[in-house]
């Protein structure tokens, strides 16, 4: 069974990401910081996080059809029926849009969770120590000024409603 990762890097001749094209190992990595752990000692202060190491090959795809369905699935990740909301890209647009599949070869994951841990001796000081939480948080949407008439951003508003407030706010309007 063989797994793949896509991104879109924009037009293809940008140049950050020229030689991933070339079909070079690349790693692809990402971290989620769930909080910050504060320790009796600063040498024990660390964070709370969930990340993720991927080692593979990129190629472009070339094929519009792949590329077309490769930018579907990702604005439907994000916003499911958005897609069918907003005009679809054109031939030119999809042509000047470089999108990139990694073969994943390795993968890794790592997390910590929990609270300070700290040297036996310090546990006695008199000093607070404990875990800050973070976290990413939706908010109001911010209507585009220059948005014409009035417009219910539905797919917006049915994929967003279980993170906001009851009254599901719209910033930026007259």
């Amino acid at each position: 069974m063989s797994a793949s990762a896509y991104t879109s890097t924009g037009h293809p001749r940008t140049e950050r990401s020229g030689g991933l094209t070339e079909g070079l190992p690349a790693c692809l990595t990402v971290t989620l910081t769930d909080g910050i752990v504060l320790a009796r000692s600063a040498v024990n202060h660390s964070m709370n996080y969930r990340s993720v190491v991927v080692l593979g090959t990129c190629h472009p795809i070339e094929e519009s059809g792949q590329r077309g369905a490769a930018l579907r699935a990702f604005s439907e990740r994000m916003i499911p029926g958005r897609w069918a909301e907003v005009r679809t890209p054109s031939r030119e647009k999809l042509q000047g849009t470089r999108v990139l599949a990694m073969n994943l070869s390795e993968c890794s994951a790592k997390r910590r969770n929990g609270p300070p841990e700290d040297d036996e001796a310090d546990y006695e000081l008199p000093v607070w120590a404990g875990v800050i939480p973070l976290r990413t948080v939706v908010g109001p949407i911010i209507t585009d000024p220059r948005m014409t008439g009035e417009y219910e951003p539905s797919a917006v508003r049915y994929e967003l409603a279980p993170y906001c407030p009851a009254t599901m706010s719209v910033e930026g309007r007259a």
